[in-house]
């Protein structure tokens, strides 16, 4: 299984490539949610790694999930068997989005960017959203959304409420409901993703995010206080889903993602 590599350059920046080989555009497996789980770990856990890029090694991120493999888990265990398996993909993801913070002082961890070259569509676009920043390409045959309604079912590995939480409950119900699409564009304008640049710069531009380019605009301390309309939650959602967790000493916070305070050491998050 080699649907998932990762290298790790001289500045400590790990780059996890996803690759599916044989098929024209990636789709996600079972067996590759496990070896990514495996790759995020070795990150995570190694010193000399100071931020992740989950990219694709293919023109497009990746088409959705393997049919077949959602297919196998109701064969394997019924509705278990896909309950058990939505729950491993919950398990991953959460994983990403916390970036190894420590479960007990909810400090510590590493920012972690999607760099999506194309196409993202299904988990092709979950995964990106447990992410900390979603960079893409400018390309305008690129498709981003999740599709999944139009098959009769909901985006199950966390799409329904990390949309929402982004963008609020309006403007995400399209995407959720209608099965809408948008190229990279678009998709940014709507607040999907949060950066669009040039082909050739993405993956040094998310190499200069992950490394602390711009990730907390001087001056924003959006303070520890929650807010208590949801309304105002989700509004707010998509203007701080890039500032979630800066400490003064540059490390993660996990409170909600309504935290910022400026790290001198590279700006914040």
């Amino acid at each position: 299984m080699t649907d998932f590599t990762m290298v790790k350059d001289a500045d400590g920046v790990a780059t996890i490539t996803w690759d599916v080989k044989a098929k024209s555009m990636n789709v996600m497996s079972t067996e590759a949610f496990g070896l990514l789980s495996d790759l995020v770990d070795q990150a995570l856990a190694d010193g000399s790694v100071k931020g992740i890029i989950i990219t694709s090694g293919k023109k497009d991120f990746a088409g959705g999930m393997d049919l077949n493999a959602i297919a196998k888990m109701r064969e394997d265990g019924g509705a278990k068997g896909i309950f058990d398996g939505v729950m491993m993909m919950h398990s991953v993801l959460r994983k990403i989005e916390r970036a190894g913070m420590d479960p007990k002082t909810l400090k510590g961890g590493k920012p972690i960017v999607a760099a999506l070259p194309g196409t993202a569509l299904g988990i092709g676009l979950e995964l990106p959203l447990s992410c900390h920043r979603i960079i893409a390409a400018d390309n305008p045959k690129a498709k981003i959304g999740l599709p999944e309604i139009m098959v009769g079912i909901f985006p199950g590995a966390g799409g329904t409420t990390r949309l929402t939480r982004k963008m609020g409950a309006m403007m995400a119900a399209p995407f959720l409901l209608e099965g809408k699409l948008s190229d990279p564009k678009a998709a940014k304008a709507a607040g999907i993703i949060d950066e669009v640049v040039a082909p050739e710069a993405l993956l040094a531009r998310a190499k200069e995010w992950v490394s602390g380019g711009n990730r907390c605009r001087s001056g924003q301390a959006m303070g520890r206080q929650r807010l208590q309309d949801a309304g105002r939650r989700a509004l707010s959602a998509r203007r701080v889903h890039d500032l979630r967790g800066c400490q003064r000493d540059g490390t993660w916070q996990d409170d909600g993602g309504l935290s910022c305070r400026q790290g001198p050491a590279f700006g914040g998050l």
